[in-house]
């Protein structure tokens, strides 16, 4: 089988397991039964990286039913599901920066948008499993958490990177079209959280709406159109899109926290934290790395222009 073909068809079988089994079939028969179909379509193609995703998720499932095995098929789902999607999303922010700090990780940053999308279907999984059967599809019900609003934030956000993840996206589509994109992404996140906010359903604190003007600065600052194009001579504007993977990050630890690990044992709140600050040391030390190797090529070029 063709790798292009098996990946499109496990992007299509899971979009349509995230919206049709929380009501159709939200049972974990079948939930393990699309894994099968999914590992066995990934060793035809002879997709080593699909199958090792898949596996990883597989073995989160089955531990989380070894350990929780009083808990209906829903729920192992859901938290499956989440704890895995979480996993992903910071393998794929660690790679840059450990590609950066040794060598031998270079392999796997081409991998890396691989494991993002992974991470976004997980998420949608989760997400429909969440609305369909505890909130039952109440608008009122879903956002009486401030947790879920910002898990819904870290959602399209990762929808919009995972669109973009494919070669096209990335090496042919024009800067225009990202200015497009980035503005458009943008006031769609405003006029959601206003609009929610207008009609009374949602009803965020003071803090939280530091926190969403916060995002909306940052999402202006790195748009294709604004500091980057005074800064640099040539812009990435598929790269300044994919920034916006840092407020998803955010917005999960936010929801993640208040929506489930606050209730949680102190040894999981620790595991927690420890998986964030091991996340951030690494990125930070990674840029730093990065920012150093800029200096010393702008220093190098200054003594070549001065002799």
């Amino acid at each position: 089988m063709n790798k292009k073909i098996q990946v499109y068809t496990t992007i299509a079988l899971c979009l349509f397991y995230a919206l049709l089994a929380p009501i159709l079939f939200p049972t974990l028969v079948v939930f393990w039964i699309l894994l099968g179909v999914l590992i066995l379509l990934s060793l035809l193609a002879k997709n080593w990286v699909d199958m090792i995703l898949l596996f990883l998720i597989a073995g989160n499932v089955f531990l989380h039913q070894l350990m929780y095995p009083n808990l209906d098929d829903t729920r192992h789902i859901v938290q499956a599901t989440a704890f895995t999607a979480f996993t992903f999303l910071q393998i794929t922010l660690v790679i840059g920066p450990l590609t950066r700090i040794n060598k031998r990780f270079a392999p796997l940053f081409r991998h890396r948008r691989h494991v993002g999308v992974a991470s976004f279907l997980l998420a949608f999984i989760h997400a429909n499993f969440v609305i369909a059967k505890y909130y039952e599809f109440n608008p009122e019900l879903i956002y009486s958490l401030s947790a879920n609003y910002f898990g819904s934030t870290a959602l399209i956000i990762l929808s919009a990177l995972a669109f973009t993840s494919t070669n096209y996206f990335q090496t042919k589509l024009p800067t225009k079209y990202y200015n497009l994109i980035h503005t458009g992404l943008l006031l769609f996140y405003i006029a959601y959280t206003l609009g929610l906010s207008a009609l009374g359903i949602l009803n965020l604190e003071t803090f939280h709406y530091v926190i969403f003007t916060g995002f909306i600065i940052f999402w202006v600052l790195i748009a294709p159109w604004s500091l980057p194009a005074k800064l640099f001579l040539r812009v990435n504007a598929w790269k300044q899109l994919h920034y916006l993977v840092y407020l998803a990050y955010l917005s999960v630890i936010f929801h993640a926290w208040k929506g489930y690990f606050v209730l949680q044992p102190t040894s999981m709140q620790t595991t927690f934290w420890v998986t964030i600050i091991a996340v951030v040391s690494v990125h930070t030390y990674g840029w730093l790395l990065r920012l150093k190797k800029r200096n010393a090529s702008n220093s190098q070029s200054q003594q070549v222009n001065s002799q």
